[in-house]
């Protein structure tokens, strides 16, 4: 059996593990690529590469057959955590239906929310115009009354200071 390079060895595993992730998203696909070829040239960048060592390094980093299946749950567990979506394949058959509209939970939340943002608005910003108007109202009274009072007292002591 030949010898294979340290590149062809690479590329070897590179290879399985696209099609251990066949079937997925082309940006999934690409990522796993990135990350194995990147583990491996920093694994090897300074060392003199050996059966022995290449060897290891896939080891440590695991089978392309467990590489895909990680990045397929951490796939999985992203889209549940942003879209609420267990799965994007059965989002992706659905939507070429003309009625998948009506089976979309997302675009009744946003209809209802469409129907509520004016009102609401209207009501946050009378709040606002309401608590603002009676906070400079207040203000005037309680930082400016006393000021006014303490001016008015330095008047009236100056005045009789000069009368005297």
């Amino acid at each position: 059996m030949p010898i294979k390079t340290k590149d062809q060895r690479i590329q070897a595993y590179l290879e399985a593990l696209v099609i251990a992730l066949k079937g997925q998203d082309a940006a999934l696909v690409q990522d796993a690529l990135f990350d194995a070829e990147s583990h491996f040239q920093d694994a090897l960048e300074d060392q003199a590469p050996s059966d022995h060592l290449i060897d290891a390094v896939i080891e440590q980093y695991g089978s392309p057959v467990e590489i895909a299946n990680y990045y397929i749950e951490m796939e999985r567990v992203v889209n549940q955590a942003l879209y609420g979506a267990t799965s994007l394949t059965a989002e992706k058959q659905e939507s070429g239906s003309r009625v998948s509209i009506f089976k979309c939970q997302s675009a009744y939340k946003a209809l209802v929310y469409c129907f509520v943002q004016l009102p609401l608005s209207i009501v946050y910003i009378a709040w606002t115009v309401l608590v603002g108007f009676s906070s400079v109202v207040a203000s005037a009274f309680v930082i400016g009354l006393p000021v006014l009072l303490f001016l008015c007292n330095r008047c009236v002591t100056s005045r009789s200071l000069k009368d005297a």
